[in-house]
This record gives C-alpha cells, sequence and structure tokens, in this order.
C-alpha cells in the first residue's frame, strides 16, 4: 500500500511578496537614497531605516487600504458640487462649478485632485475652506460653509483682505504698491 505525499503546510508571509531595495551606498552622491524601500509590484511602496521597518510600514499600508469606506462625499454650494474621495492611501478632493458640471453632463469623467490628504476630516475640512474661497460672492465676511472656527477665522481675514485689495485697486495703485501697503496694513 502506497501513501500519496501530502501538501507541506506553508503559510505565506508578507516578505515573501515583497522586493526589498537597499539604501544607496555613501559614495553615491546624485540621486543619493539613505533608506531601504519595501515594494510590492509598482504601486505599493514603503520605506524605513532597515529592512524590518521598511516592511512593517509597508504592512500598514496594506492594512490602512483594508481599513474604513471609500464611499465619496459630495458637498454642494452656490451651484457648484465638492466632491471628496479615498484612495487606497489617501483622501482627495475636487470642486465642479456650474459649466464644468454641465459639459461633463452624460460624459464618465474621472475625478482629479490636486492636493492629497492623509485623513478624511481634513480633507472635508480643506474641501470646505476652498469651496467658500472660490465661491466667495465679494461682501460675505464668515462663510455657512465653514465649520472649524480656525478656518472661519482665515476665511475672515482672506475676505478683508480681498475687499481691501479692490479698494486700492481702485485708486489706481499698481499691483506691488497694494501689496506693500497690505502688509503695512497687516489685515
Amino acid at each position: 500500500m502506497t501513501t500519496q505525499p501530502q501538501p507541506r503546510k506553508r503559510s505565506m508571509k508578507l516578505t515573501d511578496l515583497v522586493t526589498l531595495t537597499a539604501p544607496t551606498p555613501k559614495s553615491v552622491k546624485v540621486f543619493a537614497r539613505p533608506y531601504w524601500t519595501a515594494k510590492i509590484g509598482s504601486k505599493v511602496e514603503a520605506t524605513g531605516n532597515d529592512a524590518y521597518t521598511a516592511i512593517e510600514a509597508l504592512r500598514k499600508v496594506i492594512e490602512n487600504a483594508f481599513d474604513g469606506s471609500y464611499t465619496p462625499h459630495m458637498l454642494s454650494f452656490r451651484g457648484h458640487l465638492g466632491i471628496a474621495w479615498r484612495t487606497s492611501e489617501h483622501w482627495a478632493y475636487m470642486i465642479i462649478d456650474p459649466d464644468g458640471i454641465k459639459k461633463a453632463e452624460g460624459v464618465l469623467t474621472r475625478l482629479r485632485a490636486n492636493s492629497l490628504y492623509d485623513a478624511e476630516q481634513e480633507t472635508h475640512k480643506h474641501l470646505r475652506s476652498h469651496m467658500a474661497q472660490w465661491i466667495w460672492d465679494g461682501q460675505e465676511e464668515q462663510s455657512s460653509l465653514i465649520e472649524d472656527e480656525e478656518d472661519q477665522q482665515r476665511f475672515t481675514s482672506w475676505t478683508r483682505w480681498q475687499k481691501r485689495y479692490k479698494e486700492l485697486a481702485a485708486t489706481g495703485m499698481n499691483d506691488a504698491a497694494i501689496r506693500d501697503q497690505l502688509m503695512m496694513e497687516r489685515l
């Protein structure tokens, strides 16, 4: 009687899939890389002071990609649409003006962002402040869109600066002179 060979039980480890890149030698002066890099494929990578910390950082990147929701968030204000979404590594947002919304009607459009954030709430905070400035009516000094008190104070300061700039420009001053004047006024 012959027995069938039993497959070996082997559990895969993250290190089975990782490509490690050592730091460049100290003799390399151009594009020197003083850290270890752990990669899976060409998209997911992390760095560390040694191979172990690079792999642990990569493990955290992978765990974070599976944690939480990827549901996008929308914010509509004065005909503009703000969209915040999550990638596997970051949060991002974009603002679409009414003309952009009309142009995109019936067209599947990619979301493209200019800034990336580490946290959802940070993204929402920046989206609200950016939309408030972008859609500012030229008069208000407070925005109902902004929830954070510090951001509201910055918005108020920004609006006063904008109004004063407009007043000085109406007198015929050039841009450099206006900016010098505003610096002295410390709005």
